[in-house]
């Protein structure tokens, strides 16, 4: 009877706290009931306004300045305080800043020295859509598929390293929803990796900064944004050397855009998002002597309008003595 129930309670450890699975096995298998992900939910959003800012109503802090941007939103990162808000859960369009929680995912689950092979041919339902041309049989590590989805905002690479993740697009962009959900992002919904246009494919101006917080945890993130340009160097499906040159569409970091930068900080790197429905957007690291900061804009009418608001935005920024 002794040898039966030894041999029960070992049974019982392995199935329980013994086993060293990663979070993203113990994660699909656990969460399989509303109740069960509600649990997992708030266990690792416990205690999330201990290193970020918290808003706790849709307002209007005042600026400087007067901007048709949907959203805007100014975080110093050092001290977790926000400096400015206007409507920061307004509901709004993201177009390519859906790559940030893309690139989160990857990081999160993926390994940058894995290969990736191209096994079928990516294409879109839409005309002029952002690609760097990956062809089947096409083999790209997921380091150089994260360099052109972020720098160049290339779309076939966010739905070649959705594929690595997951298999398929539909369920990657399930990950993306529940890790959204996970950091705290739970006005959001995201619909595709990439964020071609689709109206149940959305966001707001504070998840986005959840979201961006979370991947620049990660230093690989932190090094690509700030990259003007970047050479894709990959093999073909006939082992030939591939490359293709990418140069960022962030303005601050294209050293071509000779563009005016804020007076009190500096601009590290950041995402940009255009579609004709949800207008030009950009999201921002910036750091001063002393702190570093998130900032926001969303839905500005045009690109020019977009960089000006930015500018004025980080403006807002003061530097204590």
């Amino acid at each position: 009877m002794k040898k039966q129930i030894s041999l029960l309670f070992v049974f019982i450890l392995l199935l329980t706290g013994c086993s060293k699975q990663p979070l993203k096995d113990s994660f699909f298998k656990t969460a399989n009931t509303l109740d069960s992900y509600k649990m997992i939910q708030s266990q690792e959003t416990k205690g999330i306004s201990n290193d970020l800012a918290v808003i706790e109503k849709d307002d209007i802090t005042p600026t400087t300045f007067q901007a048709t941007a949907k959203g805007m939103l100014l975080v110093n990162e050092t001290k977790n305080e926000y400096l400015v808000a206007k409507q920061p859960f307004k509901k709004i369009y993201p177009a390519s800043l859906t790559k940030v929680l893309t690139a989160y995912v990857v990081m999160k689950y993926g390994n940058l020295e894995d290969e990736v092979t191209i096994k079928s041919d990516i294409t879109f339902n839409e005309e002029d859509v952002k690609v760097c041309f990956l062809q089947k049989g096409d083999k790209v590590s997921v380091e150089t598929l994260l360099h052109g989805l972020l720098i160049a905002s290339e779309n076939d690479c966010a739905v070649a390293l959705a594929r690595y993740i997951s298999g398929n697009q539909n369920k990657f962009v399930a990950l993306m929803n529940q890790e959204a959900k996970l950091l705290g992002a739970t006005n959001s919904h995201f619909m595709n990796p990439h964020g071609l246009h689709n109206k149940n494919h959305y966001t707001t101006p504070y998840d986005l900064y959840l979201i961006f917080h979370a991947a620049s945890q990660y230093e690989i993130f932190n090094e690509i944004i700030q990259k003007p340009t970047y050479t894709m160097v990959y093999k073909n499906a006939f082992g030939q050397r591939v490359t293709f040159d990418l140069e960022n569409t962030n303005q601050y970091i294209n050293k071509d855009a000779k563009l005016t930068q804020p007076n009190l900080v500096t601009v590290l790197g950041g995402k940009t998002g255009t579609t004709e429905n949800s207008g030009s957007s950009l999201i921002l690291l910036s750091k001063s002597k002393t702190d570093t900061y998130i900032s926001v804009v969303t839905n500005e009418e045009d690109k020019e309008h977009l960089y000006q608001t930015m500018t004025q935005l980080l403006n807002e920024v003061t530097i204590e003595d």
